[in-house]
């Protein structure tokens, strides 16, 4: 009986029908990996280096975005234990925030950006006075 181990089952005896035979594969045989040869190619098969032909490749790092008339906000009155991110996380909630900083020459003030004016109008509706530790918040 200790024969019968390494003998394969026939399917039939197990259940389940044969597998095909995949054509040009031999059990117990992989060809070994072969690496491009040349250059590196990008841009695949749709087109040359650098994408489709007559449409332009966007640059890798634009840089900051430019603040779309109305869409900066100020804020005013700011305790000294408000940061960014609990600014971002007041914001989020009106519209995308791009951009959160707090100026350290005019203390208690920061800039909030956001990606339209229609979020910034609703933040400064929803969030002008408001009171953030213990100080009512202005904005502009």
């Amino acid at each position: 009986m200790g024969g019968m181990r390494n003998q394969p089952i026939p399917h039939a005896a197990i259940g389940y029908p044969p597998v095909p035979a995949i054509q040009g594969f031999q059990q117990g045989y992989r060809e070994p990996f072969q690496p491009p040869q040349g250059p590196p190619q990008f841009g695949g098969p749709h087109g040359p280096p650098g994408g489709i032909p007559g449409v332009p490749v966007p640059a890798m790092n634009p840089g900051p975005s430019p603040a779309i008339p109305g869409s900066v906000v100020m804020v005013y009155g700011l305790d000294k234990n408000v940061n960014c991110d609990g600014l971002f996380n007041l914001f989020c909630s009106y519209g995308n925030v791009l951009k959160v900083k707090i100026l350290v020459n005019k203390k208690g003030t920061a800039m909030v950006h956001l990606d339209n004016p229609t979020a910034a109008k609703n933040a400064i509706q929803f969030l002008s006075k408001c009171v953030l530790f213990e100080t009512e918040l202005e904005l502009a």
